[in-house]
């Protein structure tokens, strides 16, 4: 049995891998899933750049629930219409 998820929602820094290398990976598992990373410092534009093209948002913390209902509805329409 497998399970699908709508969306990840990850930190940057994380113990093993990064978000960003956790969020191609699962990326490339189901290219429907919306993806918002997010850290309390700031990217690089390199990983800024990744993080656009994989179709996912990055945030800085702290985030408000508000915002990140927000960003998420903005990561599904984007995401859609790369698709």
């Amino acid at each position: 049995e497998t399970e699908s998820f709508d969306w990840l929602v990850c930190d940057v820094w994380m113990p093993g891998r990064s978000g960003i290398e956790l969020a191609a990976r699962v990326r490339a598992l189901d290219p429907s899933i919306g993806i918002v990373v997010m850290s309390a410092w700031v990217l690089s534009p390199s990983d800024q750049r990744t993080v656009a093209q994989l179709g996912g948002t990055y945030l800085t913390k702290p985030v408000v629930a508000g915002s990140l209902a927000h960003h998420c509805g903005a990561t599904t329409t984007r995401w859609d219409r790369r698709r």
